[in-house]
């Protein structure tokens, strides 16, 4: 009997897991009061009114529902969640991007109308970190930067995105239109250099699509800022990708770490490798690693973490993953599997049941979209480890990590 195909991009299984979540979460009373004033209205941290042990709770139990009601998931359902928490529960996120329109600055509306909240606070990120953006933009009015305006598509600052290490070294990006006037945001990064902020960026974006990302236009200041994970130094610049929790990170890197340890593995791929965070944090462990990845930035930002941290045995490689993966002579030990939120390209993962690595490490950010890629990957490989790192307390969304090893083993 020929056996069935197994399709991804399934609309329905992102429905699925927001209607579970939303009944595991109103099986828990609200235990506490929203501590932030805007919580009503932006909608951006909804899980304000459960204390932060309940947060946990309801996201393993949502992520232990999804699995148990999913076809092909009885191997994964058989393992025991293990839901690592934050060290903090506010304060936590590195980086945060404030929308600028006429009406406010700030973020959109998620009460289900249009519209910005003009925020007087955000408690996602450090004090010194808002106050960088209170600052930029009191800056950006008194020096007439004017706001733009997406339904007629006039004035020019967009979004204000600020960005802090542990280490306290602040970098800020004015994203513009190319209206922008060079000589104001040169007055405005002038002012923010003598606050303290390490770098000001401006960048521009001529697109009428709501995107925080645009062309770097000119730097003041250094032109990167400095982070440490796990002993290893990071370059940041204002498009770099960085996870937004540093300490849950330093767990979920740490455990990947260990598993490969435990293999013994010699050589590593690291699909989908960002800026190279993982494969210099596992440097020391293995010969060599090979690290894809086909975003410019990310290629640009991951050779300076290399130099940084002195480091000769990564094979760096601008390329998309699947494309890579097509490669006849390819041979694989122990894959990472670090994908964006959408999951991987179906043509890929058959692909590495082909190739067949002794272990897989599969890091989401979508639990949706890792089950849908593990009922594929399942067909060769077994779990033998589950975890929940609650990478963003006070929202609905976490990551999680599954490590897989091969049936025959």
């Amino acid at each position: 009997m020929a056996r069935k195909k197994h399709v991804k991009g399934n609309a329905k299984a992102k429905e699925k897991f927001m209607q579970i979540f939303a009944e595991v979460r109103w099986q828990h009373r609200h235990d506490t009061e929203a501590q932030c004033e805007h919580f009503v209205e932006c909608g951006g941290c909804d899980l304000q009114e459960h204390s932060y042990g309940q947060q946990v709770a309801i996201k393993k139990q949502a992520l232990e529902r999804l699995i148990k009601e999913t076809p092909g998931m009885s191997s994964l359902a058989k393992l025991e969640v293990e839901a690592i928490s934050s060290p903090r529960d506010y304060k936590y996120r590195q980086r945060m991007d404030f929308i600028v329109t006429p009406e406010g600055s700030g973020q959109r509306r998620g009460d289900g109308k249009k519209g910005i909240v003009a925020l007087t606070e955000c408690l996602l990120v450090e004090d010194e970190n808002y106050a960088m953006y209170q600052k930029t933009l009191e800056l950006s009015r008194d020096l007439s930067l004017e706001a733009y305006n997406q339904n007629d598509y006039s004035g020019c600052l967009r979004y204000i995105i600020i960005r802090r290490t542990r280490s306290g070294e602040q970098l800020i990006s004015l994203l513009t239109t190319s209206t922008a006037s060079e000589e104001v945001v040169a007055k405005i990064a002038e002012k923010l250099l003598a606050e303290g902020v390490d770098s000001v960026y401006w960048n521009v974006n001529d697109s009428r699509l709501d995107d925080s990302l645009g062309e770097c236009r000119k730097f003041w200041g250094k032109e990167f800022i400095n982070e440490t994970l796990l002993g290893r130094d990071f370059i940041l610049g204002p498009l770099t990708f960085f996870q937004a929790n540093h300490e849950v990170a330093s767990a979920a890197y740490s455990s990947v770490r260990d598993f490969i340890k435990e293999s013994k593995a010699k050589n590593i791929h690291d699909l989908y490798s960002g800026t190279c965070t993982m494969p210099v944090i596992f440097s020391d462990l293995v010969d060599t690693i090979t690290a894809v990845e086909n975003f410019s930035e990310n290629v640009r930002m991951a050779e300076m973490n290399l130099e940084a941290n002195k480091i000769t045995n990564v094979n760096f490689i601008e390329q998309d993953v699947a494309e890579f993966l097509q490669q006849e002579d390819l041979e694989m030990e122990f894959s990472v599997l670090n994908p964006p939120r959408k999951g991987m390209h179906e043509q890929a993962l058959r692909r590495i049941l082909e190739l067949a690595p002794d272990n897989l490490a599969y890091l989401s950010c979508s639990p949706r979209s890792l089950l849908e890629d593990l009922g594929i990957l399942f067909r060769e490989y077994k779990p033998v480890k589950l975890q929940l790192f609650d990478m963003f307390p006070q929202t609905e969304h976490f990551e999680t990590l599954v490590l897989l090893t091969k049936k025959d083993r």
